[in-house]
């Protein structure tokens, strides 16, 4: 059987949120093998102990033979977590990705226009 490069068929899309709402990123790929998903904020991972520091979670799940549907949730977002949310599909043949913007309105903001 041939091997498949990863193909994101639905990307994380842009998404503008007031704090402290939750935001919720999803990104499909299929490919064969099957591809892992990874996210990053701002071109740094997306590590077990940032998940724990800022209450991110990821939710993953296999929706066919060849597709993976991950879901990342902030689930109170802050002004420090604003930024580019990139989702990387990889596997033994390649890798690719897509991103989203987060950008995040604190309830107090004052903006003033002359």
């Amino acid at each position: 059987m041939f091997s498949v490069a990863p193909n994101i068929t639905t990307a994380p899309t842009d998404e503008t949120v007031t704090d402290p709402d939750g935001v919720n990123f999803t990104c499909v790929a299929t490919a064969f093998p099957r591809s892992n998903i990874s996210w990053f904020l701002t071109q740094n991972s997306i590590t077990n102990r940032i998940m724990e520091e800022f209450n991110f979670k990821i939710v993953e799940e296999r929706t066919g033979e060849r597709q993976l549907m991950s879901t990342l949730t902030v689930t109170s977002v802050m002004p420090s977590l604003a930024g580019t949310y990139t989702c990387n599909a990889s596997n033994v043949v390649s890798d690719t990705t897509e991103s989203a913007e987060l950008t995040v309105y604190s309830e107090f903001e004052i903006n003033i226009t002359l």
